[in-house]
């Protein structure tokens, strides 16, 4: 009601955006839709990074950072912390603390039925916690993944050690350099440090903190290269996506109408079946993403477009 305006509402709305716009910052969907950050319509930064990296002092006790130049520690910084960035290894009171009960009070006062909702089943993603010491079995709830010497970080400090150093890390040394630049980065706020405990010990784990995250409009030219997990032997310019960078920038507001899809598979109930068909039918929902439940036996009037995300294994379940 615009007259007399929710209050409980709108604080539920900011904080259902907030939650969509820190999914955002995960990896992009690497096979269909790339996000704003892939397309070059905005940039992560991390504050104070840049300024951080030319204290030498925080860099004394770890050899091979201290000789680097200030703008290699940050070109390097940006690297790790966008790892775990676009890993969901997220500091936030809303995922972490208070993420049952964010997730509670938005589903009982935001309608599961509209867009700007969760869906009836759906539950706030939990953030992981990465570890650069292997453990063995944890009695936690916490979700964790590694950052030691085998995974993609790992490897990737692994070769920036032996370019500034010629020489190869052990493996064992190399997690004590992973834990090194983490508690580095703790000193600096850009990751939080946590303890989680396995066999009767307590290992050190991070997450990246949230407060220390920019979002700056970016120049639709220049995508920042992920070094940690994708290696190339020769300089290679990525470019964003032109189709989708256009797609974003346009006004949906001239379509006058929401534009939503919905699933149509076997899945689904009888009824939800027969009223998706007909929300279809009418123009309600834009979109269908159909399994071969769709093939035969209905008519869907005025359809424009039919992509095929690969060929029918039948003859009887091509479009013609």
């Amino acid at each position: 009601n615009p007259e007399w305006p929710d209050e409980k509402n709108i604080a539920a709305i900011q904080k259902y955006i907030l939650i969509r716009i820190l999914y955002d910052l995960k990896l992009g969907w690497r096979y269909t839709t790339p996000n704003l950050e892939q397309t070059a319509l905005i940039q992560i930064q991390y504050n104070q990074l840049e300024e951080f990296c030319t204290h030498n002092e925080f860099f004394e006790k770890t050899a091979w950072l201290k000789t680097m130049l200030p703008k290699e520690r940050n070109k390097l910084f940006i690297q790790v912390l966008n790892y775990f960035r676009t890993s969901f290894a997220f500091d936030h009171i809303y995922l972490v603390e208070k993420r049952e009960e964010t997730e509670l009070e938005l589903k009982n006062i935001l309608d599961e039925n509209k867009l700007w909702s969760l869906n009836s089943n759906e539950k706030i993603d939990a953030p992981y916690v990465l570890l650069p010491y292997s453990i063995g079995k944890v009695k936690t709830r916490e979700y964790i993944a590694s950052i030691g010497p085998m995974s993609y970080l790992g490897k990737y400090l692994k070769r920036l050690i032996k370019e500034k150093t010629g020489r190869t890390i052990a493996r064992d040394d190399l997690s004590n350099e992973i834990n090194s630049v983490c508690e580095i980065l703790t000193k600096g706020y850009f990751l939080t440090q946590m303890h989680i405990k396995a066999n009767g010990e307590m290992v050190e784990g991070y997450r990246l903190r949230m407060d220390c995250i920019k979002w700056v409009l970016g120049n639709e030219i220049n995508v920042l290269q992920d070094e940690v997990r994708l290696i190339k032997y020769k300089n290679i310019q990525f470019k964003p996506n032109q189709y989708f960078q256009n797609f974003y920038r346009q006004n949906f507001n001239t379509y006058g109408k929401s534009i939503e899809g919905k699933e149509h598979t076997g899945q689904l109930s009888n009824s939800d079946r027969i009223s998706r068909e007909e929300d279809f039918r009418s123009g309600k929902l834009s979109v269908l993403f159909c399994s071969p439940t769709m093939e035969l036996g209905i008519d869907i009037s005025q359809l424009n477009i039919v992509h095929m995300r690969n060929v029918p294994p039948r003859p009887d379940e091509m479009v013609s």
